[in-house]
């Protein structure tokens, strides 16, 4: 009873310099700065955690840089629409006259035996695990209908459509940027096209989708979800070559971060990580490297030969990962989204250019790039 009673006359007697003392306080709590783990929310281990004051200003900032933020049932409710909006766009397509590209990848590879489809690569056309998996369809409804050859793709890509919710949500700490990420996603030109195409272009972008998400939640401390990570990273990897410059960039910049920001055994347990799924992808590719090496002397563009083709490949690759006749919004909406990220997350932002520029990088040091949608794995970025 004394406490309060106190209390209450301190608060009479001396109101000014009590509010003042409060106020400082305040001002205190809100100038912390939480470690620059990459992510928008702050780290389990270190310096905060669910429920510390850090978190919740955090939050509450990201909150408040969107006009309305809805709850996770909501979302939930937003996402399963956007969800089967992207079926709805896509089933259509599935029985679409097939393409020269796909019945090469068909007649080519996938009519093969999975022994053989795992140990050639005389073109690039064989994407590799998507190509057995494009097998597996064809025996499983027993024959090679149109969407049968498809259906792989399409399940990938209505499947990246939540994952791509999921990694954004966890990104920006906001159910409602993961719903405006799947609706963005469901209506994205060059992925609905994608996703209708019997080849390994949607199931790269799943697996650097769940990729990212796990790294995300691995770059907060919780380890073990590192394992996720080089999993679907190395899962991307057979899919498409390509998909290892993602391992590599996502992987050895969220390594040095994890040591950086939780210690020497998060970082060396994230490189080690990294370093097996790196050495299990160029194991997938053993028995056809020369060929992959052969096919990509071939067919890739060589930068400082011929630098007008070079600018070519990377005018298509944007115009894949814009969405095509959409891009007037969706640059907006991307030019938007980066000075509200390096505003708010600073470090996420530094995340992604890495992720972005990896790629034009090794470009720029091999003297060889890969047509415009081998970096169609970008598009979560």
């Amino acid at each position: 009873m004394g406490g309060p009673t106190a209390a209450h006359q301190l608060l009479q007697e001396n109101p000014v310099s009590t509010v003042d003392r409060v106020e400082q306080a305040r001002l205190r709590l809100r100038s912390a700065r939480k470690p620059d783990t990459g992510v928008c929310a702050a780290p389990v281990g270190r310096g905060g955690g669910p429920g510390s004051n850090t978190t919740v200003l955090a939050a509450s900032e990201l909150r408040a840089a969107w006009p309305l933020e809805l709850s996770k049932r909501a979302a939930l409710g937003w996402i399963l629409l956007a969800t089967l909006a992207a079926v709805l766009l896509r089933v259509p397509r599935l029985d679409q006259e097939i393409t020269h590209d796909e019945a090469f990848s068909w007649l080519g590879y996938a009519v093969e035996s999975y022994e053989q489809i795992f140990t050639t690569y005389h073109q690039p056309n064989n994407h590799i695990l998507h190509t057995a998996l494009m097998r597996l369809s064809s025996q499983v409804f027993d024959g090679h209908d149109e969407w049968m050859l498809r259906a792989p793709a399409f399940v990938s890509g209505v499947a990246t459509v939540p994952a791509t919710a999921g990694l954004v949500a966890a990104a920006l700490g906001s159910p409602t940027a993961g719903v405006v990420a799947a609706w963005h996603l469901a209506l994205h030109p060059s992925h609905v096209s994608y996703s209708t195409s019997a080849r390994g272009y949607s199931s790269l972008v799943l697996w650097t989708t769940l990729a990212w998400w796990s790294a995300l939640i691995a770059q907060r401390g919780r380890r073990w979800f590192w394992l996720g990570f080089g999993a679907a990273g190395l899962l991307a990897t057979w899919t498409l070559p390509s998909g290892g410059l993602f391992l590599l960039s996502l992987g050895g910049w969220s390594a040095w971060r994890a040591r950086k920001d939780h210690g020497a055994g998060n970082g060396a347990f994230a490189a080690g990580t990294v370093l097996t799924a790196s050495l299990a992808s160029l194991a997938a590719y053993g028995y056809v490297l020369d060929d992959l090496l052969t096919a990509s002397e071939r067919w890739g563009t060589k930068v400082w030969a011929d630098p007008v083709a070079s600018l070519r490949t990377l005018a298509s690759g944007f115009t894949l990962l814009l969405g095509g006749g959409a891009v007037v919004a969706i640059v907006s909406s991307a030019v938007l989204g980066a000075i509200r990220l390096a505003q708010r997350c600073g470090g996420l932002a530094v995340q992604v250019a890495v992720v972005a520029m990896f790629p034009i990088l090794v470009a720029v040091v091999s003297g060889m790039a890969g047509p415009g949608r081998s970096y169609f794995y970008l598009l979560p970025a």
